[in-house]
């Protein structure tokens, strides 16, 4: 006795070194177990979990009497002895109020409730967040650091779980975004106690009657919905499956920001400019490249335009379906866009031809100077648009060619601002997309499907390509309004700062007068 006295106080202080740790780092993923003895598939779990995950992310809390048995549980995870974590007041009111048959399989139901009391009691001891539980039985086969971003864009301040109906949950998959959200619910199980409902029940009951708290976790993909019924064997019915899917098609990530301007000798009047405003202005940014024919500033890091597959005269070749003679009359017009084409695939393309850039890409004009600290990436990673309100039709009848199903997503939101967050995923998918309809490479698919009465006009847009094809297939990213203007006069530069604008365009093409304001997509 003595001795398991003097385990106990050992793994006490060690929980408490170890939680420190915890309270200013990322996720803790829970394994809770109650009862004498521990199951024999409750240390593979653990162990599995581990793979995946640092072991100095997992935690188990279990009862002091099925530790007495030998395991290997502390190889691969913190282990927290039930009887030694304060409960809180909640707590001590479910025990004296439950109802749930503490005679059925050595307090199953019982225990199966209370469980969530000690996930509260770990949360408020610890003052801990993002913390994930998942049942012993169900077998873990990814790093959940790579997902917790869209779990803390999704699910804040809010507890998501599995549910196999509208009224029953399935607790085998848990994360709770803080102790406040976790401490909501062990309420509500304090208020049940006395009900006779198991966990699966009451948590069904919670979703009813605090729809915002608590989210559904997606267990068949959000297209399943479409095409077939959400009924049960039982004949359990979803009502509104549209709301009970999150999208996690693309992973984000918060790798540092590189920053492309493509540009040619004209934007030197303002690219020294442009340069130092994103540096001092970007949050998270790393490097800024210069995509450009000869090096046109020591400010940044110049790549080649020779690196990348395709030239101006390849675009005219394929516009001109390998017409020499057409497409060079059409490249010595004074009104040829050749080079208005060709700066928008060397975007498109930067974030897989410069060598080890970063799978976040922020596309940056030329002609624009930001003036004010900005963040073009929300905390889970996924990027922050600025709108405008432009709208121009052959933009969307070339990409409605180029992609199928391709829609303008929001009737006053264009994605024609002048700068925007790449991301590779995105991108990929984009690229697999088109070359899955055309059969050839995105670069020529995009300038074969240019109008013949746009070619010497503004026939293709890769602003609103990105910004329509992403929103359409994800809900992670967000709209968020700037204050920013588009100008002639680069004189006024210093006026605009003072005036607190985010950014501003100085384009060449506008006369000294020529001034444009926006808020996000709401014109001055």
């Amino acid at each position: 006795m003595n001795f398991m006295r003097l385990l106990f106080r050992k793994i006490s202080i060690f929980c408490f070194c170890v939680i420190c740790f915890f309270s200013v780092q990322a996720h803790i993923l829970v394994f809770v177990h109650l009862g004498s003895s521990l199951p024999p598939y409750f240390e593979e779990a653990v162990f599995q979990a581990s793979l995946f995950n640092s072991p100095n992310r997992i935690c188990v809390i279990v009862n002091q009497q099925a530790l007495e048995k030998p395991n290997n549980l502390g190889k691969f995870s913190t282990i927290f002895v039930a009887e030694l974590l304060p409960p809180t007041a909640r707590h001590l009111a479910f025990r004296k109020n439950s109802t749930l048959d503490k005679n059925f399989r050595d307090s199953f139901w019982f225990y199966t409730s209370e469980r969530f009391l000690y996930l509260d009691d770990f949360m408020q001891e610890y003052n801990v967040k993002d913390v994930f539980h998942i049942e012993s039985d169900v077998v873990l086969f990814f790093d959940l650091k790579e997902l917790l971003p869209v779990f803390q864009q999704q699910y804040n301040n809010q507890i998501a779980a599995v549910f196999d109906n509208d009224d029953r949950c399935i607790p085998s998959f848990i994360y709770a975004s803080d102790k406040d959200a976790m401490s909501h619910l062990a309420e509500f199980m304090v208020e049940n106690a006395d009900s006779g409902k198991n966990d699966m029940e009451v948590l069904g009951l919670y979703k009813k009657q605090h729809p915002t708290k608590i989210k559904n976790l997606p267990i068949i993909p959000d297209s399943y919905h479409e095409v077939y019924s959400l009924e049960s064997s039982s004949g359990c019915k979803t009502q509104n499956p549209s709301e009970d899917f999150v999208d996690f098609k693309y992973k984000f990530s918060n790798d540092p920001i590189d920053v492309v301007i493509p540009c040619i000798k004209k934007d030197q009047r303002t690219l020294d400019l442009v340069i130092a405003g994103i540096k001092a202005n970007a949050f998270n940014i790393r490097n800024v490249y210069l995509v450009a024919p000869e090096c046109l500033s020591t400010n940044a890091i110049w790549v080649s335009e020779s690196t990348f597959p395709f030239t101006q005269k390849d675009i005219a070749m394929q516009i001109f379906n390998n017409d020499e003679v057409k497409a060079n009359e059409y490249m010595t017009s004074k009104d040829s866009r050749t080079g208005w084409i060709y700066q928008q695939l060397l975007k498109f393309y930067a974030p897989f031809v410069i060598p080890g850039i970063s799978q976040n890409v922020l596309i940056l004009d030329a002609d624009t100077v930001f003036l004010r600290p900005v963040k073009f990436q929300a905390q889970s990673g996924a990027a922050l648009f600025n709108p405008s309100p432009e709208y121009y039709p052959p933009y969307f009848e070339h990409a409605q060619k180029v992609i199928p199903g391709f829609r303008k997503i929001f009737a006053q939101y264009s994605g024609v601002s002048h700068h925007m967050l790449f991301q590779r995923c995105v991108l990929e998918d984009l690229f697999q997309t088109i070359r899955k309809t055309h059969n050839i490479e995105p670069w020529i698919a995009l300038v074969k499907n240019i109008g013949n009465k746009d070619l010497f006009g503004s026939g293709i847009s890769e602003y609103e390509i990105y910004f329509n094809f992403l929103f359409a297939c994800d809900n992670q990213v967000q709209i968020r309004s700037l204050k920013w203007v588009e100008s002639g006069n680069l004189n006024k530069l210093q006026e605009y700062k003072d005036n607190e604008y985010d950014y501003v365009s100085f384009h060449s093409n506008y006369p000294t007068r020529a001034e444009f304001k926006h808020i996000g997509a709401i014109d001055l």
